[in-house]
């Protein structure tokens, strides 16, 4: 999870979720919105890279 979050960019944070689901499985559970929201998930990366931690941050509030 650590890698996700810490990725460069949306192709690097992509690998790390595969990398994720590889390791914790398919999406069930309380890995669900990880391995199985991917698009959700990573959706900041759609803005410039200036406000990728703004945006995350907000997203994680709700």
């Amino acid at each position: 999870m650590q890698e996700i979050y810490n990725a460069e960019g949306r192709a690097h944070a992509e690998k790390a979720a595969t990398a994720f689901e590889k390791t914790y499985g398919a999406p069930q559970g309380r890995f669900k919105k990880i391995t199985g929201e991917v698009e959700e998930l990573l959706a900041f990366y759609d803005f410039p890279a200036e406000h990728w931690v703004r945006v995350f941050t907000s997203l994680c509030k709700r």
